[in-house]
């Protein structure tokens, strides 16, 4: 965000709002389709030591929008809100902006790496996540459906499929299922843990 910020000028991202409110309320649903990401801390909760404070989730979820606003910002800021529209990878491209000194240029490999270990984290993460809610002690058989997860994600990865069919399934199928999803999760676990209080009340 900082190596290459003498190319952005931040006055391109006004005026908001040209193309009424619609296009930035399906922006939010797409974003919160993949920040619903979060509720998998939920399930790691007895996995912690000490108790996971709200305000830590807070930060993270300021980082993790950071994370969100920064590419989309600093890609209109570099390219204008024409240009920007039109990039397939906004990280991609505003990695190629990035040199060392004078004679060390196109870093956008890092870009590569910096998807390649988010998406490692997450799979693992959520792999784990998998295995573990099914509540299997034997270490065999953890072993033997973890394997079988991999698999399957090896041969899906193989399926033949265009670029642009890709991004249409990402777009118009993924984050708004994710987000369907993740909104239903968040209230079923709103709902649950207002109850235990309730019930604490008439008890008493």
């Amino acid at each position: 965000m900082g190596a290459n910020f003498q190319y952005k000028d931040y006055s391109l991202l006004t005026p908001l709002f040209t193309h009424g409110y619609g296009p930035t309320l399906t922006s939010i649903m797409l974003t919160c389709g993949a920040s619903f990401e979060l509720l998998a801390i939920v399930f790691l909760q007895h996995h912690v030591d000490t108790r996971i404070r709200l305000s830590a989730l807070l930060i993270l979820a300021v980082c993790v929008i950071g994370l969100t606003i920064g590419p989309l910002t600093g890609s209109i800021a570099i390219f204008g809100p024409f240009e920007a529209a039109d990039l397939r990878y906004p990280a991609f491209e505003q990695w190629r902006m990035v040199t060392l000194g004078k004679y060390i240029s196109h870093l956008d490999f890092l870009s590569i790496f910096q998807w390649i270990s988010g998406a490692c984290v997450r799979t693992s993460m959520l792999m784990f996540l998998s295995v573990d809610l099914l509540g299997i002690q034997k270490k065999r058989i953890r072993t033997l459906i973890l394997l079988g997860i991999s698999l399957l994600f090896l041969t899906v990865s193989l399926y033949p499929v265009t670029d642009n069919e890709m991004v249409h399934l990402i777009q118009n199928r993924y984050y708004p299922l994710m987000f369907g999803i993740g909104l239903s999760l968040l209230l079923v676990l709103l709902v649950m843990s207002i109850l235990p209080g309730k019930r604490k009340e008439k008890n008493a």
